[in-house]
C-alpha cells in the first residue's frame, strides 16, 4: 500500500485530511506549517522543499503552475465534495501512480447524469416546459469518478 507525504493548503477540509491521515498518508495543513496567507507559488515552494505534494481545491492557478514549471514534488488539484468521498478518490490516484513528483493529478467528483426523458419547467408556469437535452441516450445513475494524471515532459 503506497502512502504520500503531502501538504493542504488553507481552503482544504480539516475532515478530509484527516481521513487521509487514518488511511495511512501524512499530512500537513499550512495551519499546522504557521504558513497561512501564502500566495499559490509561495504553497508550491514550500511543499517542494518539505518533498511534500500540493493538495487543493484552486484548480485554475495550481494547473497553471504545474504547465510553468513541473519541478515540484506534485500537485493534487480536486473538485469539492463530501470529505470521505474525496479522501477515498485521492487515496485511490495516489495507490494508482505512488510517484507523485513532477505531476498534476486531478481527482474530480463523479458528475450525476441528468435524464433526458424528464422535462422540467421553462418559467416556473405549470404546463410549460420542454424536454432536456440528449433524450435519446438516458442513463439514470452516478458515472465514476475521473482521476487525470498529467506529466509534462
Amino acid at each position: 500500500m503506497a502512502t504520500a507525504r503531502l501538504y493542504a493548503d488553507e481552503n482544504f477540509k480539516r475532515a478530509a485530511v484527516e481521513e487521509l491521515h487514518r488511511l495511512g498518508h501524512d499530512v500537513l495543513t499550512v495551519q499546522e506549517a504557521g504558513q497561512q496567507g501564502g500566495n499559490d507559488p509561495h504553497v508550491l515552494a514550500y511543499a517542494t522543499a518539505l518533498g511534500r505534494g500540493v493538495l487543493t481545491f484552486n484548480r485554475r492557478h495550481f494547473i497553471r503552475l504545474h504547465l510553468q514549471s513541473p519541478a515540484h514534488a506534485g500537485i493534487i488539484v480536486c473538485t469539492d465534495d463530501d470529505a470521505m468521498a474525496l479522501a477515498a478518490r485521492i487515496d485511490q490516484s495516489i495507490q494508482a501512480d505512488p510517484s507523485l513528483a513532477g505531476k498534476l493529478i486531478r481527482v474530480n467528483r463523479p458528475r450525476k447524469q441528468r435524464c433526458g426523458n424528464r422535462e422540467r419547467s421553462r418559467d416556473g408556469v405549470k404546463g410549460k416546459s420542454w424536454p432536456t437535452r440528449n433524450s435519446a441516450n438516458c442513463r439514470h445513475g452516478i458515472r465514476s469518478s475521473s482521476i487525470r494524471i498529467w506529466e509534462r515532459g
